[in-house]
This record gives structure tokens, sequence and C-alpha cells, in this order.
């Protein structure tokens, strides 16, 4: 004779009442199903966030001349949307769990309400930071907003999920995008030299000028509006633990005007430990790669 489960197991939709969104996991012990239930519960919202988000890609072309900013925003919104469902988590509650003769069945349930007051607070915040930022009227910072919004966007997936609406904000993709285009059109040149740089460290500095929408030449040249030295140096630290080493590579990036005079200045000390110099230089440069497209703006090149 089959075993008689609990309604909730087979119809958790028609379970829960209208204020909450339900799901159902399944698994060996306890944790394990209520672990299956918030993840059953979080895959309705990366299902429904990441078909949004193909759709808005195809929709959505942004570029730049070198096809660079393309590239970082559809990084940052891959990390952002992963980011929205891993925080959905956080609300979740399990309510039931029942043991059956060989499973055990968990309950989880997101009250709608309270998790889109929280949504709209987040949203709120972000709006708060994107002000800031144009108000600032730097391309550097149009292009942080614009990847703060992408933040706020996919928060806004999740509210939408709950309530079938979206929350509007104060900011759209086509007002900060013709920003960064005013910028673009001023077709502002950079010298980018170097002083004993690693090619891949100046290949990203060369990366992050380009996505601002800056021409850059990295030959000797007279014809430029700004110039920009990047320097770079290691030195290797005492550490006494065998088979390791530990070193600090500081990298400083100065600008200025065609008449040498100086308007920015980036300084960099990052420490780093490992088996051998170039896994310590690997390793610095991860968090190089971390801090430089948030530092280029104090270069102040407009």
């Amino acid at each position: 004779m089959a075993e008689d489960l609990p309604k909730w197991v087979d119809s958790p939709f028609q379970y829960c009442s209208s204020k909450y969104l339900c799901a159902v996991g399944e698994g060996t012990g306890k944790l394990v199903a209520e672990a299956s239930a918030r993840n059953e519960l979080a895959k309705i919202f990366k299902v429904e966030i990441s078909g949004r988000s193909q759709f808005e890609q195809s929709e959505t072309s942004v570029t730049s001349t070198n096809g660079g900013l393309q590239g970082q925003v559809n990084s940052a919104q891959n990390t952002f949307l992963k980011e929205s469902v891993d925080e959905v988590l956080e609300g979740i509650e399990i309510t039931e769990v029942y043991k059956s003769d060989d499973s055990f069945f968990a309950l989880a349930r997101l009250n709608k309400r309270s998790a889109s007051d929280r949504f709209k607070r987040q949203m709120n915040s972000l709006d708060d930071e994107i002000k800031v930022l144009m108000d600032q009227n730097k391309r550097s910072s149009f292009f942080k907003a614009y990847k703060i919004l992408l933040k706020r966007e996919a928060v806004n997936q999740r509210y939408h999920i709950l309530n079938q609406n979206y929350y509007s904000g104060r900011y759209s993709k086509r007002s900060i995008l013709s920003k960064l285009e005013e910028k673009k059109e001023k077709n502002i040149l950079v010298y980018l030299s170097q002083d004993n740089v690693p090619k891949d460290w100046e290949y990203l500095v060369l990366e992050g000028l380009l996505n601002l929408g800056y021409r850059v030449r990295t030959e000797q040249t007279n014809k430029y509006q700004f110039k920009i030295k990047i320097q770079f140096d290691k030195s290797k630290q005492h550490l006494k633990v065998k088979g390791f080493e530990k070193w600090k590579f500081s990298i400083n990036l100065v600008s200025s005007t065609k008449e040498n005079g100086k308007i920015g200045q980036i300084n960099l000390e990052i420490f780093q430990t490992g088996r051998s110099l170039e896994q310590c230089l690997n390793g610095a440069f991860e968090q190089f790669k971390e801090k430089i497209d948030d530092k280029l703006g104090e270069l102040t090149l407009d």
C-alpha cells in the first residue's frame, strides 16, 4: 500500500497562502531535505532571472570602439545575477518536515512582502550610490554607475517575480550610456608609457582605458592630450616559512597633461606569498585586476 504523504509534498503552492512562495525538497536526511527545499525555491528565481537576462542582452547593445565594454558589462551582469539568487536564500524559512519510510521531505517558504520590502531597500540604496556617481560627471563614474545599475536590475528581477511588476528607479540604461557617449565624443587621446611593467599588467591598464572610451597609444608620440606613465617594482620580503616566498609588488600610475603638469596618481602595494616568484606575481596580478577599474578615475583625465 502506497504511503500517504502530506498534501504539501505534492502541491506546495496550493498548501501555501498567496503571501508566500513555496517549494519542496527531498533528501536522505533532514538537513539534506531542508537544503534541497531552499535550493528548489532559489531555482524559481534563477530560471526567471536568467531567462529575462538573456532577453535583455539580445535587446540591448553596449559596445565601445574596441568592444571591451560589452565584455565587462556581461561579466558584471553575470556576477550580479548569481549574487541575486544567492541572496534570496537569506529570507527562506523551513516550515514543515516529514519523514517517510525511506526519505525526508521539507517545505521552504519565502514571505513575499518582507522579501519585497528588503529588495526595495536595496534598490533605494543602489539608486543613492548611482546618484553620487552621476553627480561627479566623470566617465569612470558613469561606468561605475552603469555596473551598479546592472546590480539594481538583478534585484528588480527578484522583486518582479514576487509582485509581477517592477520597482521604478531614478536612472535608466539609456540615461547613463548617453552620458558615457558624450564623454567618448571628446575623442581624447592618451599616451601610455611604461617602465619595467609586465605585459599583462600593462595590458590591464590599457584595456581599462579603452573600456572607458579613451583612444590610447603605447608607442612614442607627441599627439596626445594626456600622458599616463606606469612604473612597476618588486622586492622580496623576509619570510621564515620553508618552501615559501613573500614579495611586495609596487605599481604607480601618474597622469599628466602634455605640458607635464601632473593631474592624478594611483599608488598600489600588493603583498603576495607563494612557492615561487612566478606564483606570487600571478596572485598579485589577480589582486591588481580587482582594483584597477575602480581606481582609474583617480587619474582625473576628464
